[in-house]
C-alpha cells in the first residue's frame, strides 16, 4: 500500500511541475455501476472528484458498494487518457473498503442437534481496488458522459465467535474456544456509467 502511496505523491508533483502554462480544471464525476461476478450481479453507487491537468486526472472517491456484503469504498481516483484520443482512458481507483454489514449479515447462528447459539460476528475492512478502460462522450461543452468496463476486487475479513462458523463439539463445550477470521476477496467485472461536470 505504502508503494501505491508513493507513486500518487510522485505523479501529483510531478503534475503540478508541469502545470505553468496550460489549463488546469476540477471535476466532479457521480457514478453508477454493475457488478458482475460469481456470487451474483449486484450494484455501486459512487461520486469521485478532484483535479485534472492535460491527460492525467487525480482525486479521491467514495461508494456504497451492494455486492454480496455491504461496503464503502474509499480510494484514490487515477485516469490517464490518450494523448491522441482524448475521449479514451484508462482509470486506476485504490483505496480500503469498509464493511457496512446488514443487521441480518452481522448475526452468526450456529449449533447442531442438542442445541443453537447467536453469536455477533465482527468485520474487518480490506483492500479495494477498481482497474479498467473508457471512453468519454461528449453531452454538452462542459459535460461528458463516460463509459467504463473495468476489474473490481474488495476485500474484507469476517471473525466468527469461539469458531463458529462451522462448529465442531470443542467450541460447544469450550468455553474458552478461540474466533475464526476468515478473509474474503470478491472479484469483479465493473461496468460504469458517469456524468462528469
Amino acid at each position: 500500500m505504502k508503494k501505491y502511496c508513493i507513486i500518487l505523491v510522485i505523479l501529483c508533483v510531478a503534475s503540478q511541475l508541469s502545470a505553468q502554462k496550460t489549463r488546469k480544471q476540477w471535476y466532479v464525476t457521480p457514478q453508477i455501476t454493475g457488478l458482475m461476478g460469481e456470487e451474483k450481479m449486484s450494484y455501486q453507487f459512487g461520486v469521485a472528484g478532484g483535479w485534472q491537468h492535460r491527460n492525467l486526472r487525480l482525486g479521491m472517491g467514495v461508494a456504497s458498494d451492494y455486492y454480496k456484503l455491504r461496503s464503502i469504498p474509499v480510494f484514490a481516483d487515477i485516469r490517464l487518457t490518450h494523448p491522441r484520443k482524448q475521449e479514451l482512458f484508462a482509470y486506476l481507483n485504490l483505496g480500503y473498503n469498509l464493511p457496512q454489514p446488514t443487521e441480518d449479515q452481522k448475526i452468526n447462528i450456529s449449533g447442531w442437534g442438542w442445541g443453537w447459539q447467536m453469536n455477533q460476528n465482527q468485520f474487518r475492512g480490506g483492500a479495494y481496488v477498481d482497474v479498467g478502460v473508457g471512453a468519454d462522450l461528449a453531452v454538452s461543452n462542459k459535460h461528458k458522459m463516460q463509459i467504463s468496463l473495468g476489474y473490481s476486487i474488495k476485500e474484507f475479513t469476517i471473525i466468527y465467535p469461539n469458531g463458529t462458523i462451522w462448529p465442531s463439539a470443542s467450541s460447544f463445550f469450550d468455553p474458552s474456544a478461540t474466533d475464526v477470521s476468515r478473509t474474503y476477496s470478491f472479484r469483479r467485472l465493473a461496468l460504469r456509467v458517469g456524468f462528469t461536470f
